[in-house]
C-alpha cells in the first residue's frame, strides 16, 4: 500500500535535503559515468512491480514516499541509457550510503556507524 503525503512548501528534514543532494549528483554526472545497481549492490533486488532489477540497470533518479521524517526511499533504474520505462526498488542504508560516497557528499543515512560501509568501499 502506497502513502503519498502532501507537503507544505516549508517542510524541511535532513532526509529530503540529502536526497535532493543525491538527485542533483545524479543529474550532474557524465552520462559515461552512470552508477549500475551492482555498484550499489542492488542486482538481483525485488521490483515494486515484481520481478528482479538486472545487475546492469542504470540508476536515474530517487523518489520518496510516507512522512518526511521517516521516507520510505525508491530507486529508478534504466534497464538501458535512454528508456524511458522505469525499474524501481526500495533503497535502503546500505545503497544510500554507498551512493553517497560514490557522489563525494558526506551524508548520514541511518543508525549505525558509517565506519563498516567506509571500509567497504576502499
Amino acid at each position: 500500500m502506497q502513502h503519498h503525503h502532501q507537503l507544505s512548501g516549508t517542510t524541511h528534514t535532513v532526509e529530503l535535503d540529502q536526497l535532493a543532494e543525491l538527485n542533483n549528483g545524479l543529474a550532474e554526472r557524465d552520462p559515461s559515468e552512470a552508477i549500475a545497481a551492482s555498484v550499489l549492490g542492488l542486482q538481483g533486488a525485488v521490483l515494486t512491480s515484481g520481478g528482479r532489477l538486472p545487475a546492469d540497470a542504470l540508476l536515474a533518479r530517487l523518489s520518496f514516499e510516507g512522512p518526511p521524517e521517516y521516507p520510505y526511499i525508491h530507486g529508478h533504474f534504466r534497464s538501458r541509457p535512454g528508456d524511458e520505462h522505469l525499474l524501481t526498488v526500495d533503497l535502503h542504508t546500505g545503497a544510500l550510503r554507498r551512493l553517497s560516497h560514490l557522489l563525494h557528499l558526506q551524508q548520514t543515512w541511518g543508525a549505525g556507524s558509517d565506519i563498516a560501509t567506509a571500509r567497504s568501499l576502499v
